[in-house]
C-alpha cells in the first residue's frame, strides 16, 4: 500500500497519520504554486520512482500497480498531459489497480481502477479542494469526505475547486454470447502471471480468493 494527499491551497495543518501507516518505508512532501502533496510508500518496486513527481504539464501522486510494466511512475508520468480526453484515453489502457491524482496548472483529475481497490476521497468547500488516500486528511481540514466511485475519472478546476466533469474509464461488454467458461479460466491464470513476477507470495495474495470469486 502506498497513500496520498493532495490540496490546492496551503494548510497550517493537516493529519497525516491515516496515511503514513499506509506506506512506512518512504515520504515525500512538496509544495508548490500548485498546492500541497505528500506521498507515503511501501517499497515493492525498487525501480519506480518516488511520487509527488512531476511532468511538464503537472504533478503527480499516485497508489497502485501497473501489471505489466516495471516502472508504473514513469509510464503513467509520460502519459498524463493537460487533456481531458487524452487523459481519459490513457487511462482506458491501464492494467492494474490504481488511485491517481494528477494535477496542472489548470486541473486536478483524480481517477479509480475499475473495482476502485485503492480508496480515493476527496472533499471540497468553497473553493478548497483536498484530496486523499483516507478521509482522515480531509476531515482535518474541515471537509466532508466523499469515496470516488470506482472506474472514474473526475475532473475539476484547480483555481475554484468547482466539477467540471465525470467520465467513465473502461467501458465493459457485457454481451452475454458464450456457452462456456474457458475464456474465464483462461484470464484468471493469465492474471496471476501477471502478478506472479518470478516470486510467489501465496499468503493473501489473492489467488485462492480470486480462484473463489
Amino acid at each position: 500500500m502506498c497513500g496520498f494527499v493532495y490540496t490546492n491551497f496551503q494548510p497550517d495543518y493537516i493529519d497525516l497519520y491515516d496515511v503514513k501507516s499506509r506506506g512506512p518505508d518512504s515520504e515525500k512532501e512538496i509544495t508548490n504554486d500548485f498546492g500541497y502533496f505528500y506521498q507515503s510508500r511501501l517499497i515493492t518496486n525498487s525501480n519506480t520512482k518516488i511520487c509527488p513527481i512531476d511532468n511538464r504539464h503537472g504533478m503527480l501522486l499516485y497508489n497502485g500497480t501497473e501489471y505489466y510494466r516495471s516502472s508504473d511512475v514513469d509510464y503513467i508520468i509520460d502519459n498524463l498531459d493537460n487533456d481531458i480526453d487524452r487523459n481519459l484515453e490513457f487511462l482506458s489502457t491501464l492494467t492494474g489497480d490504481f488511485a491517481i491524482c494528477y494535477v496542472t496548472d489548470q486541473y486536478v483529475f483524480l481517477a479509480t481502477d475499475c473495482f476502485i481497490t485503492r480508496p480515493l476521497y476527496y472533499g471540497i468547500s468553497g473553493n478548497k479542494l483536498c484530496v486523499a488516500s483516507t478521509p482522515t486528511p480531509i476531515r482535518s481540514q474541515n471537509l466532508n469526505p466523499h469515496l470516488l466511485d470506482h472506474n472514474t475519472l473526475m475532473v475539476f478546476d484547480r483555481v475554484t475547486a468547482k466539477f467540471i466533469c465525470k467520465k467513465i474509464i473502461y467501458n465493459f461488454n457485457l454481451q452475454q454470447d458464450k456457452d462456456n467458461v474457458d475464456d474465464i479460466l483462461i484470464s484468471f491464470e493469465n492474471s496471476v502471471i501477471s502478478r506472479f513476477n518470478n516470486s510467489l507470495v501465496s499468503l493473501t495474495s489473492g489467488y485462492d480468493s480470486g480462484a473463489i470469486a
